[in-house]
């Protein structure tokens, strides 16, 4: 029998960071399913949750396999289903849907880095299932009638080059229309960030810790600021915004989750949506735009650190694989 290579740093940090990932999202689920009034999102909540587990046994499987120490995560000692409910089954569809994208993309880019032949084919066939839930996704929001379109433009009549610079410029002067490249991100992280708010709402109604809740206001308010710098930037311009979900947060006040687990989801949330404002960032040519999300990314930045500083000073930030210290291995 061949012996397999040892992981590489790149496949031991998706591995490490994706079961920490599944792991929330898993146990969110755990939590859905003991509250859901509607039928038809309870079985597709089942489905998606029996994913989940799956995808939790081989990530944990594969660090048992090689050895390693897989971090804790979440378990089913952060829930505590059976009291009143915190989200409406709107949100819990909605929920799914932005996991599955974020997913979808990180598992794709795993597999991609990876260079073993058998974390490849895991990636790719947790890839496959992802596909099939994003798709069950939109299928079920369509028909639910809760599905969120992305703008419609007119379709160009033939194509072009740009010919000035001033297609770059947007501090002064006229500013062209958005490209459907600067619709997307601003779209896709107002979204986001109406997704976060809400969940941060949830969770500074039910933490116990007033360091916590003073954090997940604080959180609240940045994604609504950044709700509303975005959407005026879509307004300005007569495109359609997505909604918000403000609505589909309950007054329940008692704690389903821990506040361990509200934490580690909020440093995720924030670590992903700092990766989207780069690629947003990237991807808008007006200036203007391109200013807004460098400086949204320097306070998402801070934020995050604080969530960081946080989880330390609990005794909750779990240490991933570290380079080895040449230095103190000689002293």
């Amino acid at each position: 029998m061949t012996k397999k290579p040892r992981l590489s740093s790149a496949e031991m940090a998706s591995l490490w960071s994706n079961c920490v990932f599944i792991s929330i999202v898993h146990h969110m689920l755990q939590y859905f399913l003991s509250n859901i009034e509607d039928q038809e999102i309870k079985s597709y909540v089942e489905y998606t949750h029996s994913l989940s587990g799956k995808h939790l046994h081989r990530f944990q499987s594969a660090f048992k396999e090689e050895n390693i120490p897989a971090p804790r995560g979440i378990n089913s000692d952060d829930i505590f289903p059976g009291g009143h409910r915190l989200y409406s089954d709107t949100f819990y569809v909605n929920y799914i849907a932005g996991m599955a994208k974020f997913a979808l993309i990180t598992y794709a880019v795993s597999s991609a880095e990876a260079s073993r032949t058998d974390i490849q084919q895991m990636y790719n066939e947790i890839v496959n299932d992802l596909q099939i839930i994003n798709q069950k996704s939109t299928q079920f929001m369509l028909s639910k009638g809760i599905y969120i379109h992305s703008p419609y433009v007119p379709a160009p009549k033939e194509a072009d080059v740009v010919k000035k610079q001033s297609f770059l410029a947007g501090f002064f002067g006229n500013k062209r229309p958005l490209t459907v490249f600067e619709i997307n991100q601003l779209f896709n992280n107002i979204q986001s960030n109406a997704n976060g708010k809400a969940l941060m709402m949830g969770f500074s109604q039910v933490t116990q810790n007033k360091g916590l809740r003073e954090y997940f206001i604080r959180g609240k308010e940045l994604s609504n600021k950044y709700v509303s710098e975005l959407s005026d930037a879509l307004n300005k311009e007569d495109v359609a915004i997505p909604p918000t979900f403000d609505g589909e947060v309950t007054d329940c006040t008692e704690p389903p989750f821990s506040e361990r687990l509200m934490l580690f989801h909020v440093a995720l949330l924030g670590s992903s949506g700092l990766g989207n404002y780069g690629i947003s960032l990237a991807a808008c040519t007006r200036r203007d735009l391109a200013a807004m999300f460098g400086r949204i990314m320097l306070e998402a930045k801070t934020y995050i650190e604080d969530g960081w500083n946080l989880m330390i000073e609990e005794g909750w930030m779990e240490q991933p694989p570290l380079a080895a210290d040449r230095e103190a291995l000689v002293t």
